[in-house]
């Protein structure tokens, strides 16, 4: 087995200075238990933001095919369409910008609103308000968006 102890000459090569009593390679030791756990962090936050923007892009994607859907009522302007960005902050993933859809039929307003990506149990919520009441949408783990309830 090697020796991987470091002398006090090679550990100020590297640029190092030993600290009190400390061993240079109890220094090492904790170096090297720091950056691995740096590099763990930088791995969990690429993963938060891969989910942030799946959720993002799945939004994106109910509302293409919400105006899809409308296109016909859309086109004979007896429906408008308006989005508009709104920011949300959630735990792990941070503050980001995301768009509500806004459906204008005559004097009502029919809101999709995204609420939170992190939801237990599911993927996302996005509701759907209208006046006073609302329903809610789950984006579930087979990527499909169900209805939940009314509220």
């Amino acid at each position: 087995m090697q020796n991987t102890d470091l002398s006090s000459s090679q550990v100020r090569k590297a640029g190092w200075e030993p600290v009190g009593n400390m061993k240079p390679a109890i220094k090492l030791t904790e170096f090297l238990r720091k950056k691995k756990m740096e590099s763990e962090a930088s791995e969990r936050s690429a993963e938060w933001k891969t989910r942030k923007q799946q959720w993002i892009n799945a939004v994106n994607a109910l509302y293409a095919r919400i105006e899809k859907w409308l296109k016909p009522s859309i086109d004979e302007k007896t429906l408008f369409t308006e989005k508009k960005d709104i920011f949300l902050e959630e735990e792990h993933i941070g503050p980001y910008s995301i768009q509500s859809m806004f459906l204008k039929i005559g004097s009502d307003t029919i809101e999709l609103r995204p609420v939170a990506g992190l939801i237990i149990g599911c993927r996302g919520r996005v509701d759907i308000i209208l006046r006073n009441r609302s329903v809610s949408l789950v984006f579930t783990e087979d990527d499909e968006w169900k209805i939940l309830g009314s509220r």
